[in-house]
């Protein structure tokens, strides 16, 4: 999906200030934007900045600055970059405590742009570029930094081109969801959860999977992928009275084989994860509490997928936060679409995505990349060749230190959907 280039590709220099306030904002999407930019994804097209600056920069700049200047918020966000000599005029405009971010999502032009001399603007210690083609990576990075709507002024580039706006009034929309809070209470008795998982039985570390199912989950409803299940205990797998297994072969159909798996699940809440996928023991603590709220009925989780350690994951290019629809209220008429990337309809009622809180997928680490070419290739059968999926010897990735935490610590934060 992605290759890297030379590094001097993706020279993006920063002056870290040991005693400025905004260095944690200003560090961490720095580090993110230097991670993506090293990275070209192949066969991008984009249309790119001009090299001579736009005439009525310094004109818009000042109206944005007397914009701003009716609300005073301490941080002022600019939707797209396009040429950086706007944020130089804003960041001369602007007092020295307002932290400036550039938010922008296509890599391919921002890259053009920090070759043009403003783009020096970036070593100032509060100013700052967030890139990702992902906006939910922009806005989970944005809240876990502390920019948040409340304290942003938040306005679209108005010298991107017409044609360029479109994905900026998407983040737009992002940034103005409403955000609630779960609680931990002691009155949370656990709903009945069944865990739905597929399986196949050469599926690496089923033992400790197993293992780490809370006593409180009520059913293990297992599908494999085979003719008939196997023993457990050949497995390793201790034995369990809440197991309730049957086997279909897989035949290239995602969809099917969760919705089997799916009736086998009497609970009134289900949780669906894969046998490469582990929930931290915070996360499993909180899905009591998520449960217990009336207004929602499902809840997606961001997912890390392990690369090249355990300490970092892949992220860039929507390979995080890689948002999972896992924890849904098990309701009559739900089903899993699509053969492949398979999505479940059904639930009309508002879903939630957590703010912090993650998957750990070990797909990564777990498999050799021979078995990681066999997986793919059977998602490339699923498409009927519509799709192709490719194995890659490198991907961009970044210390989990500077993304949400896969832990989930209460009160928790939700964006609520419409």
């Amino acid at each position: 999906m992605v290759q890297k280039p030379s590094p001097a590709c993706a020279a993006m220099k920063y002056n870290m200030l040991k005693d400025e306030p905004n260095l944690p904002a200003v560090e961490r999407l720095a580090e993110y934007t230097g991670q993506v930019l090293s990275f070209i994804l192949d066969g991008a097209r984009d249309i790119l900045p001009p090299a001579e600056p736009n005439p009525d920069t310094a004109k818009w700049a000042a109206r944005l600055v007397r914009a701003w200047s009716r609300e005073r918020r301490p941080h002022f966000l600019l939707l797209g970059l396009w040429q950086p000599c706007l944020v130089a005029e804003l960041r001369r405009l602007l007092p020295d405590d307002v932290l400036l971010v550039v938010s922008d999502q296509s890599p391919q032009a921002v890259r053009a742009a920090l070759t043009q001399p403003d783009a020096a603007v970036f070593s100032h210690p509060s100013a700052a570029l967030l890139c990702d083609t992902s906006a939910w990576a922009q806005r989970l990075l944005l809240d876990s930094t502390g920019i948040e709507p409340a304290s942003t002024f938040v306005v679209i580039n108005p010298l991107l081109p017409a044609v360029k706006r479109t994905p900026y009034s998407e983040m737009e929309r992002l940034l103005a969801l409403h955000m609630a809070e779960v609680a931990r209470s002691e009155k949370d008795a656990p709903s009945s959860l069944s865990l739905a998982v597929i399986l196949h039985p050469a599926e690496p570390g089923l033992a400790e999977f197993f293992a780490a199912i809370p006593a409180w989950v009520e059913q293990i409803c297992v599908l494999w992928d085979a003719n008939e299940p196997p023993s457990t205990s050949a497995l390793g797998i201790a034995p369990d009275p809440r197991l309730i297994d049957a086997a279909h072969p897989l035949a290239g159909d995602f969809a099917a084989q969760r919705n089997r798996a799916l009736g086998l699940c009497r609970g009134e809440w289900v949780l669906s994860l894969d046998g490469d996928e582990r929930l931290p023991a915070s996360l499993w603590a909180a899905l009591p509490a998520l449960m217990a709220r009336q207004d929602v009925a499902g809840y997606y989780f961001q997912r890390q997928t392990l690369y090249p350690d355990a300490s970092s994951c892949k992220m860039g290019y929507g390979l995080w936060p890689d948002l999972q629809f896992r924890l849904f209220r098990n309701l009559p008429g739900i089903a899993y679409q699509r053969p492949v990337h398979e999505i479940l309809e059904g639930l009309s009622s508002t879903r939630a995505v957590l703010a912090a809180g993650a998957i750990e997928h070990y797909s990564r680490l777990n498999k050799t990349p021979e078995e990681l070419r066999r997986k793919l290739s059977v998602f490339d059968g699923a498409t009927g060749g519509a799709w192709g999926h490719r194995l890659n010897s490198e991907y961009p990735s970044l210390k989990r230190a500077l993304l949400p935490s896969s832990e989930l610590e209460f009160p928790a934060r939700l964006f609520m959907l419409p």
